[in-house]
């Protein structure tokens, strides 16, 4: 996972976004960039409809593995704040880091993100909590390769090379919905021409909610048959 800011020249807007490889299968990928001509080249899309390149899909906030709060025309992300990691611990068995998110987003009051290796290090959880300081739309989003099932509305599996990953996700949030999505910019981005992501697509979950929001996902591989268990809040990690 990432932390630290946006601000440089060719930063994405990822800071808090991450990857997960098991089973020789990267399940949550990053994409990558666009083309390189694009940064350079005058006929920039992005340059041309009047936008910096920091608004391709593949450099947005929505274009990565984080949580997008109010989408609208502008970046997810504030690019020069700075999440820093609180805690951290490593273990023969285990691990966790919990980034302090807060400083990113203008429409929480404080925003935290942990990720904890568990199971024998065969089970990666991810737990967002959230104060929102109104009522606001979430989009919690998972970018792969793979083929994905939707089980209900708190399950997923992802199928690839033959094997699959279920993913399990919880929320507090009464209004809730697990989709898949493709992956491409929002209604509320402002649309120009993007490299096509037609071999990707993303596992997201939608909520509407105020206050506070707590999001936890579990992923592990079907296999192994590891079951659900809630690491519970960030504090008692």
């Amino acid at each position: 996972f990432r932390g630290g800011s946006s601000n440089q020249a060719h930063d994405h807007l990822d800071v808090g976004g991450f990857v997960y490889t098991i089973g020789g299968v990267r399940w949550a990928v990053d994409i990558g960039k666009e083309p390189y001509s694009y940064l350079t080249d005058e006929n920039n899309p992005s340059i041309q409809a009047g936008y910096d390149s920091k608004y391709f899909y593949r450099r947005k906030g929505e274009g990565h593995n984080i949580v997008v709060i109010n989408p609208d025309d502008k970046l997810e992300t504030d690019i020069n704040a700075k999440a820093e990691i609180e805690r951290y611990e490593f273990g023969e068995n285990s691990a966790y880091a919990i980034l302090d998110m807060t400083k990113l987003y203008d429409d929480v009051t404080e925003y935290k993100r942990g990720f904890m290796l568990t199971d024998s290090r065969r089970s990666l959880i991810v737990r967002d909590e959230i104060n929102l300081k109104s009522q606001s739309e979430l989009y919690w989003f998972m970018t792969t390769r793979a083929e994905i099932e939707i089980v209900d509305n708190t399950t997923a599996i992802l199928t690839e090379d033959g094997k699959r990953l279920k993913v399990e996700i919880n929320t507090n949030a009464p209004d809730a919905e697990l989709s898949i999505m493709a992956a491409e910019l929002l209604p509320t981005s402002p649309q120009f021409n993007n490299s096509p992501n037609s071999e990707y697509s993303k596992l997201a979950l939608k909520v509407s909610a105020s206050g506070e929001v707590n999001i936890t996902a579990k992923m592990y591989l079907e296999e192994e048959n590891i079951g659900w268990s809630d690491a519970g809040s960030l504090e008692s990690w």
